[in-house]
């Protein structure tokens, strides 16, 4: 996302949630792109009714509308572009056409609370929607929990990436990504390689070869790989857990067909992380590689860090 084009970031919406422009201002300030704002109004949805207060369909449109203008007005006055619009059908399907429609550089989908666009994060529309992606997309927490509102900062600045990888071609396509978007995300990154049960001197010693590819990989982008380290154990726990103890901000994952890193994305793991990370989660679709090493099963100890 250079300077010179600035791109545009696709921002649905279920609400005007009132921390939403906050905690996302850094984002959108660094970027310098346009920001479209996106309600999508879905008649066929159960408790949309509810979750707009509204009692009939002309209310559901009038209360979108208005979260849209609220929005957008919030953005404007912040000195940022925005221009917001509703569109009704299927909540996947229409965040996809607006995603190409606006050749969107990054979609961010936040998550808040149980319900809403929780369930984009946590179901069905955010597998749709990961699986049919043109662009990168970015989950973001807002609060997840009453007790998680303080373990929020006040505004995400996404300084301090992670990459885990599963030895696979498609666990580095995500550096691509991180680069291009460098003006949000910076240079500097860490990767973290998780390795499978049966941990041997071989297999400790191929995980440490790839940490190189993956070093190079960074660097042949312009990115600066600060650290690089092994784990062993439940995929979506050692992630969490490593970015707790080392203080990252912000997870990057690639997802990709029906192997290998799959779980890493539209399976298991990845929706354990979104599930229960209150980091941001950076998800890229790959362009579709052959994957050149299995998927991390189950572990349990650290190995060590390598670099």
């Amino acid at each position: 996302m250079s300077k010179s084009d600035n791109g545009r970031i696709l921002l649905p919406i279920e609400a005007a949630h009132p921390t939403l422009v906050q905690r996302l201002e850094w984002l959108f300030v660094q970027s310098d792109a346009e920001i479209v704002v996106l309600q999508v109004v879905d008649h066929k949805s159960r408790g949309l009714l509810s979750s707009l207060g509204a009692t009939s369909t002309k209310q559901v449109e009038a209360a979108a509308v208005r979260n849209v203008e609220a929005v957008t007005f919030e953005l404007r006055a912040l000195g940022i572009r925005a221009r917001g619009r509703v569109v009704q059908g299927p909540a996947a399907r229409c965040i996809v056409e607006a995603m190409k429609g606006d050749e969107v550089s990054l979609v961010v989908m936040a998550t808040h609370g149980r319900v809403g666009w929780s369930r984009l994060a946590r179901g069905s529309v955010t597998e749709h929607v990961m699986r049919d992606s043109t662009a990168p997309i970015l989950v973001v927490p807002l609060v997840d929990a009453e007790a998680d509102v303080e373990a929020l900062p006040a505004q995400w600045t996404f300084s301090k990436p992670l990459i885990p990888t599963d030895g696979s071609e498609e666990a580095l396509q995500v550096i691509g990504d991180l680069a291009d978007l460098g003006r949000i995300f910076g240079s500097k990154v860490s990767l973290l390689h998780i390795l499978g049960t049966d941990t041997d001197e071989r297999v400790v010693g191929a995980g440490r070869a790839f940490l190189e590819v993956a070093r190079h990989a960074c660097r042949a982008r312009g990115l600066s790989p600060m650290v690089g380290a092994l784990r062993v154990g439940d995929p979506a726990e050692q992630i969490l857990d490593y970015c707790e103890a080392h203080g990252h901000d912000v997870i990057a994952m690639t997802t990709h067909g029906a192997t290998g890193f799959t779980r890493l994305v539209l399976g298991s793991v990845t929706e354990s992380v979104v599930r229960d990370s209150l980091l941001p989660v950076l998800v890229v679709r790959s362009a579709g590689v052959a994957p050149t090493a299995t998927a991390i099963k189950v572990g349990s100890e650290p190995v060590g860090d390598a670099g």
